[in-house]
């Protein structure tokens, strides 16, 4: 019998492989997956019942109504049932492998001998993961035990002190041979001499003596050094909140001192200054309250808190699927959510938001959710006197909009809370009573993710070479989405003062502008007015946040001159709009169909990644020439305050500069220092860094020449940048 989930994953799989872009896939898979679920259900409907379903599902307004709803249309409802119950009998756990853990093991043990310690730690970490833990037999206990033991010798050779002695912690509570055992003692005080941790070394040496001595060695090791000794240990503690120092707010519990919360009707609640702060200051620091990993990372990073693993894990006891940088952060995920999900994770972890919006209830506890729903809320005036937490009452404060959400995107998320709701009582998280109650719930915080949720990435910068200069460009890579209540109070600007960065689960707000006692602090929900048009703009945030923007770079309909095209008319800057694709110069107000550059761009992006790989490679010659092949159709193509018109020329700059030919550089430096002139002001950062790239190029070229007048500008250039350099110092 077809199962209906899998064929319909088994297609948006082959949509995806079609797609160019892989940006957000796995995030927008249960979106896809529910469409074609109603889709399925709608092809049975006339568009006349349709169009009755639609004027009737927008007649509901609370969240009741609405999964109510969906519950008494038969064909639907139906297809929602058995759809989940096929998703649910599709779940494979991927369960322990004996054999090839014992196997893994045996490999580690030849790699260890042959003192290859990192490759041998891979396969002790291969043995552990494969190796079943909980089941009753001794023999399967005993080996995750050796596993480990063998572990920790390995870290132990590899001067990982702290990661051995977590190691062998563990091997000790999963049951390690007692004859054995005063070979972990020895290594374990051998580990705190090296970490100088004296007091704990002498009771360790008291007990590895004593396992030696007596009969029943088990009865005579304290109980205390059964247990983790070391709560410094990575391998111990896992994430850590990042060590910046700001003095916390006495209502906000994840903000500083310096902002505090106002609310009017028309914002709501937001943040403020509070007194003066400088830019750098870190304003917020929050851990998220839920988080939800890519699948495709599982392997990569810490399902609980996005660090990165390498090649020491600690893996979930019942499955192969997840791994943790700690036994702090598997014990927490274990108790939070993970135990629940771990024999169904193979279906659950395709439901990407849906998966987020049942692990917010999981954290929170499913009946202390449900009560939330019967409990007044709070009056959103009345938080500027409450405490505001990363706790499950401040999350469910958050705004979803449902009130002002289109069908075409509520309908969806309507149908897939019930359909989570069904799910859910498949894994036996609720009793049939509490289904449409689930539902109600469920659609709230699918609403409230999609308006409130953060994409959590990593910065990765790449070390590109440049005939012996380094440049280096950071990029960043999407690991998840997390929700952050506290940082969520942050309104949005197109040109925000403040930005969030990560480290590991952790969201961090930092003001890069100096603001005013006073001053809104807010953050940009993705659109910048750098990035997008002032069309765009407005049409992403009035789509997704049911807003129209009236930040400065707004009122003020600044556009995205950095990706601008060159007008063939008048060479003025063509604005691309993505949305309604009326691409138009800015000062003669030409349309162009974006299809007649979409060539010389693809050439040029092609040409500048061929270049960058040359370079990486130390083939100058071959990059020089690729980039001067493709410099003049560039040139041609994009305005010159494109952000690529700027490394171009940057670029060939540098090229001249390090070939010696001062004279070609300083032509292609004075590019760069008028249009970054003619885009800033004189007395701004970009334009010092441009001057000063430029004056050490004239210095050279001015000694190669022998000009006097060009030491002469020189000079006064220098005397400039010293000026410039005060002021904004």
């Amino acid at each position: 019998m077809v199962n209906l989930a899998m064929l319909i994953f088994d297609l948006i799989e082959e949509q995806n492989e079609d797609e160019k872009s892989k940006e957000n896939k796995e995030w927008n898979y249960f979106a896809k997956f529910i469409i074609r679920l109603i889709n399925a259900a709608f092809a049975l409907k006339s568009d006349e019942e349709k169009n009755t379903f639609k004027r009737r599902f927008q007649e509901k307004k609370t969240h009741q109504e609405i999964v109510d709803f969906i519950f008494e249309d038969k064909n639907l409802f139906q297809i929602l049932v058995k759809v989940s119950k096929d998703l649910f009998d599709a779940c494979v756990a991927e369960e322990k492998d004996l054999n090839r853990a014992q196997s893994a093991r045996i490999n580690g043990n030849e790699l260890f001998k042959s003192k290859d310690y990192k490759s041998a730690i891979l396969k002790y970490s291969e043995a552990i993961l494969y190796s079943p833990s909980f089941q009753n037999s001794t023999t399967f206990k005993e080996h995750l035990a050796l596993s480990y033991g063998n572990r920790s010798a390995t870290l132990f050779h590899s001067s990982k002190y702290s990661e051995a002695i977590v190691d062998i912690d563990e091997a000790l509570q999963n049951g390690y041979p007692l004859e054995r055992q005063f070979i972990l003692f020895h290594r374990k005080n051998r580990c705190l001499k090296y970490l100088q941790m004296y007091q704990k070394e002498e009771q360790c040496t008291r007990s590895s003596a004593d396992s030696i001595n007596c009969e029943n060695m088990n009865n005579q090791i304290p109980i205390h050094l059964k247990q983790p000794m070391i709560q410094t240990a990575i391998g111990e503690n896992g994430y850590e909140m990042p060590k910046v120092n700001i003095k916390s707010n006495e209502l906000i519990k994840q903000a500083s001192d310096a902002v505090e919360m106002k609310f009017t009707v028309q914002k709501g609640r937001y943040i403020c200054a509070k007194r003066n702060i400088e830019s750098g200051e870190v304003v917020m620091i929050e851990k998220a309250f839920a988080s939800w990993l890519k699948p495709s990372l599982y392997t990569k990073y810490c399902t609980h808190c996005f660090h990165p693993v390498d090649i020491i894990f600690f893996p979930c006891p019942n499955c192969i699927s997840v791994r943790f940088c700690s036994v702090t952060c598997r014990k927490e995920a274990l108790k939070q959510y993970h135990l629940v999900e771990c024999p169904v994770l193979s279906s659950l972890k395709r439901l990407s938001n849906g998966h987020l919006a049942l692990r917010i209830i999981m954290k929170a506890g499913i009946q202390n959710a449900l009560n939330m729903i019967n409990k007044p809320e709070i009056p959103l005036e009345k938080w500027l006197s409450t405490n505001f937490d990363t706790n499950y009452e401040s999350l469910y404060s958050l705004p979803d909009h449902i009130e002002n959400r289109q069908y075409e995107n509520l309908c969806p998320d309507a149908n897939g809370a019930v359909f989570l709701a069904l799910f859910a009582h498949k894994m036996k998280l609720i009793d049939g009573n509490n289904i449409r109650k689930l539902a109600a719930l469920l659609l709230k915080h699918i609403s409230q993710i999609e308006c409130n949720v953060m994409s959590i990435a990593k910065e990765k910068v790449n070390f590109t070479g440049t005939m012996g200069r380094k440049r280096y460009f950071p990029q960043t890579e999407e690991l998840g989405f997390g929700i952050y209540p506290t940082i969520c109070l942050l309104n949005h600007s197109c040109d925000p003062n403040v930005i969030n960065s990560f480290s590991d689960i952790y969201a961090i707000s930092t003001v890069v502008e100096d603001v005013a006692k006073g001053e809104e602090l807010n953050v940009t929900y993705g659109p910048h007015h750098k990035r997008m048009s002032y069309k765009d703009r407005q049409a992403v945030l009035m789509q997704r946040y049911s807003f129209k923007c009236e930040c400065n770079a707004c009122s003020e309909k600044r556009e995205n001159i950095e990706q601008s095209l060159l007008c063939l008319k008048c060479k003025n800057a063509i604005i691309i709009n993505e949305i309604d694709k009326s691409n138009e110069c800015i000062e003669c107000h030409h349309s162009i169909d974006l299809s007649t550059y979409r060539s010389r761009l693809e050439y040029i992006d092609q040409s500048l990644q061929s270049y960058y790989k040359f370079l990486n490679l130390n083939m100058n010659d071959e990059a020089f020439k690729i980039l001067s092949d493709c410099y003049n159709i560039l040139c041609s193509s994009v305005h010159k305050q494109n952000s690529l018109y700027l490394l171009a020329n940057q670029e060939m700059a540098s090229l001249y500069e390090c070939k010696a030919q001062f004279k070609e550089a300083l032509e292609f430096s004075q590019k760069v220092l008028d249009a970054t002139r003619e885009r800033f002001e004189e007395s701004c950062l970009n334009y010092l860094q441009a001057l000063i790239c430029y004056v050490r190029i004239l210095i050279k070229c001015a000694k190669k020449e022998q000009k006097i007048e060009m030491e002469m500008d020189a000079r006064n250039k220098l005397n400039f940048i010293t000026r410039l350099m005060n002021t904004l110092f």
